[in-house]
C-alpha cells in the first residue's frame, strides 16, 4: 500500500498505491522505531533527526533498518496527521503522503 519513490519536494517520499479514506490509519512506524537522544550522531541527526520538546532529538533507533515513515516530507497543508498517522482527507492512489513537521510533538 505504501512505497518509496523520488519526491518532487525532497529526496525520497512516501506514496500510496491505493485510495485512502479520511481517518485511515497508516502503517508508517513500528514503535519503538525511534529514540530520544540528547547528543545523537551528527550524521543521523542531520539526515533524519527531529527536535524534541524540552531538548534533544528524536532519531531512528537503527538507521540501517528504518520504517517508511522516516521518509515523509513536509507540507504547509499536509494530507496526513504526523502524530496519529491518519489521513486528514481522501488521498488519491499515487499521491505523496505529507505531514506538517511543525505540528509534531513528543
Amino acid at each position: 500500500m505504501l512505497v518509496l519513490k523520488p519526491s518532487r519536494i525532497h529526496g525520497l517520499g512516501v506514496f500510496t498505491t491505493a485510495v485512502l479514506r479520511v481517518g485511515a490509519k497508516l502503517p508508517l512506524f513500528m514503535p519503538p522505531d525511534w529514540v530520544r537522544r540528547t547528543k545523537p550522531p551528527i550524521a543521523v541527526a542531520r539526515r533524519w533527526g527531529q527536535p524534541a520538546q524540552g531538548g534533544g532529538w528524536w532519531i531512528p533507533r537503527n538507521p540501517n533498518r528504518m520504517c517508511i515513515g522516516w521518509h515523509l516530507n513536509h507540507a504547509d497543508k499536509p494530507n496526513v496527521d504526523g502524530n496519529s498517522c491518519t489521513a486528514l482527507r481522501r488521498i488519491a492512489a499515487g499521491e505523496e503522503l505529507l505531514i506538517d513537521y511543525r505540528a509534531l510533538h513528543d
